[in-house]
């Protein structure tokens, strides 16, 4: 079977890949990822970003972002059975993490998870700055994106 992608770009540059879900999620999480990069991440000219909409609740979690070394590649998984409210506030989340990556806010090396420079890595989930950061934002971008008009 053919898998299925909405492929997305910024006249800066930038360029994403959507996977899984249905073509209304993959269009919704197009939308709200140009919509992020280019509130948000204006400058930047060489992010990477491939998301797959894909069960993954299993697993404790909507949503996951990893970062390959280079910070400019990044790898998104998210919840596909979730309401469109809640998946566009998840991408977000999501994305904000590309954000602090992107930045070098949160940077990871020899095993180690840092905040701005600061070694985070036995903190508990609910006390790593850059999850704090997330959740605080996720709930505020994702009415600032439907005020917007993105979807």
């Amino acid at each position: 079977m053919a898998t299925h992608a909405t492929i997305g770009h910024t006249n800066s540059g930038n360029c994403w890949e959507i996977t899984g879900g249905t073509k209304v999620q993959r269009e919704m999480v197009n939308k709200v990822t140009k919509w992020f990069i280019e509130k948000y991440l204006p400058r930047y000219r060489t992010l990477c970003i491939y998301t797959k909409l894909t069960s993954i609740r299993k697993h404790g979690a909507e949503g996951y972002c990893m970062a390959e070394d280079d910070y400019r590649t990044f790898e998104i998984e998210i919840e596909k059975d979730m309401s469109l409210y809640d998946m566009c506030c998840t991408v977000i989340h999501e994305m904000i993490h590309v954000k602090q990556y992107a930045r070098k806010e949160m940077t990871y090396k020899n095993g180690k998870t840092y905040w701005k420079g600061r070694d985070c890595t036995d903190k508990d989930y609910w006390d790593q700055p850059w999850e704090k950061e997330a959740f605080k934002l996720q709930d505020q971008y994702t009415v600032d994106m439907w005020k917007d008009n993105i979807l």
